[in-house]
């Protein structure tokens, strides 16, 4: 009776253990599209797929994120070799680790300079540019969900409303790194947003989280029109080179435990557009 108490004592323990890790990392836990074992989500594209605690080349189970396990193979790549690894048949670009700030990952040179113009001719039509203070002030455009901060909600775009879901220009993107890059090879973003920054106008990004709960575990930014340095901040601030045309990926720690900022100093050129991609939890139809 006392073994089947300790048992059952333990179980609850590990339930408890489990809310309180879901409570702090603004994650739940999921299953590894690799091994298939149980993790929290907010480190399963960072630091377990790439430890030796997940070493199974090929699961059954269904995993989170609208990742489809029969496609899922995976091949651990020597540290010398060249910045591919396996998805099934396919060959993934891996991306740069960022010294620091753990699951920070950039692809540099991610769109050409020809692609750059493009997007920002098409940004910039149609005067849909609205300024905005939230988090720092700079100009600013949104499609897909819509995420209500102070209501804790998240639905549907209404075009009823104005609301527009992700153009085209933009689900190109997203199709230039579906099946191709690592870390983000089956991240399906539903929200987007652009900002607009001009450093003579005092623009900035001040320090802040992306919220943990509603604006999911990872974050796709696309650098146009200038470089800039970003600080990651936890007990210590790290400035981090962000290159005009790469693309950077904030995943695992970096998105769950540093803050991220621009400061108006750290604009490298008169203007500098970002487009930032997520995947939030729909809280409503």
């Amino acid at each position: 009776a006392g073994m089947k108490r300790r048992r059952q004592e333990g179980k609850t323990s590990d339930k408890n253990s489990s809310k309180l890790l879901r409570t702090e990392s603004g994650s739940s836990f999921g299953d590894c599209p690799v091994c298939s074992k149980r993790v929290p989500l907010c480190s399963l594209y960072t630091d377990h797929l790439f430890s030796s605690a997940c070493k199974k080349d090929q699961v059954d189970s269904s995993p989170p994120g609208g990742i489809d396990p029969l496609l899922v193979r995976r091949e651990l790549v020597p540290a010398d070799s060249s910045k591919v690894c396996l998805l099934g048949a396919q060959k993934l670009v891996k991306p740069n680790a960022i010294h620091g700030v753990p699951g920070l990952f950039q692809f540099p040179d991610f769109i050409t300079e020809q692609e750059e113009d493009q997007l920002l001719k098409s940004l910039d039509s149609g005067n849909k540019w609205q300024p905005s203070s939230f988090n720092g002030e700079c100009m600013t455009q949104r499609w897909g969900v819509v995420t209500d901060l102070k209501r804790r909600s998240v639905r549907p775009c209404s075009p009823l409303r104005g609301e527009e879901d992700l153009p085209g220009f933009l689900r190109d993107i997203v199709g230039r790194w579906v099946n191709r890059c690592q870390v983000i090879a089956r991240f399906q973003p539903n929200e987007a947003n652009a900002n607009s920054y001009e450093k003579h106008k005092g623009h900035c990004l001040a320090d802040h989280f992306d919220d943990r709960f509603l604006s999911g575990d990872i974050l796709v930014n696309l650098s146009l029109a200038a470089d800039c340095q970003m600080t990651f901040a936890k007990s210590e601030r790290v400035k981090v080179l962000v290159p005009r045309r790469s693309l950077q990926v904030v995943t695992g720690k970096a998105r769950f435990e540093h803050t991220h900022g621009i400061e108006r100093e750290d604009l490298h050129g008169p203007r500098r557009v970002s487009i930032t991609f997520r995947r939030a939890k729909l809280t409503c139809s």
